[in-house]
């Protein structure tokens, strides 16, 4: 049997003094100070030490090491804030709606907007949208260097050789793209994750694919790649044959879906869920009323000329098969996923 553990770490997010709302303060902080001041600093070199239990142990182990950042709020030790002092994050772009897509595959950033530095309605000024992407940015170095330092000490174990290792995370995020913040869409930019894995013996050194796969791909992918059989049917499918030969011919698609109003998240139930299915060319939605269960809106988009949305193109008679495609998909994968 495998060994496990649990990672025990502080869960202290602020360091100054300031007025909160909703258990919420500001969108950023900075303060000085190692890395293990904050939450995922400790989370490294707690996991380190497992490492070390684990090498000394000699046996098989699973570890998942789950990072906090670069989540809201956007806090960690001062050097990475400064590491961006004379980058320049004006001008973001694709920042209008996609044309003709509908109200209802937006919301009003209601996530950003529970923290006391951002109004509760309105636009961003400048400066804040500049601050905000740059606390952004220097949360992601920050949580690279924690991960640099978990595959520094499996090097120096040795167990480099020996450990798969699958770096990902649970969704994508916008930084003010389309008119939108934070997650909570059907769009590319908020479904569209990091995804690395390496697996001795098999993953190709330095590989890369545009093989479109789904994060319920991971686990089948380990199963396959430790010689485990599942004990159940899954959703997902393996990648190991795309991991040894990432340029093979791969034709899988890639679901997902969101709710709305955006209060069901949390406090409601919903009364409208959004179905996504997107293929190497393109990215279907069909918006479904859960009452009557009749498609209340749709949009398409062609993603091989951007990879932001920015047309609309469901009804339009000349992309009439594709979308009929797509439809008839995501029909099948709502009723069977």
């Amino acid at each position: 049997m495998p060994q496990m553990a649990n990672v025990s770490v502080s869960n202290n997010e602020y360091f100054l003094e300031r007025n909160k709302k909703g258990g919420k303060a500001d969108a950023f902080e900075f303060t000085e100070g190692e890395d293990e001041k904050y939450p995922d600093g400790q989370i490294a070199r707690e996991t380190i030490k497992l490492l070390n239990k684990f090498k000394d142990s000699g046996e098989p182990f699973f570890l998942a090491t789950g990072f906090k950042k670069p989540h809201l709020p956007f806090c960690a030790p001062q050097k990475y804030w400064d590491l961006y002092q004379h980058t320049d994050f004006s001008g973001i772009t694709n920042k209008e709606k996609p044309a003709g897509a509908p109200p209802i595959a937006f919301h009003q950033w209601q996530e950003l907007r529970g923290y006391t530095d951002i109004p509760n309605q309105g636009a961003l000024d400048a400066q804040k949208e500049q601050d905000l992407i740059r606390a952004y940015y220097a949360c992601i170095s920050y949580v690279d260097v924690q991960i640099g330092k978990i595959m520094k000490e499996l090097d120096r174990l040795g167990l480099r050789e020996n450990t798969i290792v699958v770096l990902w995370g649970d969704h994508g995020y916008h930084l003010g793209e389309q008119d939108l913040w934070c997650k909570s869409t059907n769009f590319e930019m908020d479904t569209r994750i990091p995804l690395i894995i390496s697996a001795p013996a098999v993953a190709r050194k330095n590989g890369m694919t545009n093989a479109i796969v789904e994060a319920v791909d991971i686990y089948p992918t380990l199963a396959d790649l430790c010689g485990v059989q599942p004990g159940t049917r899954l959703s997902g499918k393996s990648l190991k044959s795309l991991i040894s030969n990432p340029g093979m011919k791969w034709d899988h698609v890639a679901y997902s879906q969101f709710c709305r109003p955006y209060k069901a998240i949390t406090a409601q139930h919903p009364t409208d869920m959004g179905y996504t299915v997107r293929d190497k060319g393109f990215r279907y939605t069909a918006w479904y009323n859960l009452s009557t269960n009749q498609v209340e809106a749709r949009e398409l988009y062609d993603m091989r000329k951007s990879e932001v949305e920015t047309e609309n193109l469901a009804g339009q008679k000349k992309h009439r098969q594709v979308e009929n495609k797509l439809a008839k998909m995501l029909d099948a994968y709502k009723q069977h996923p």
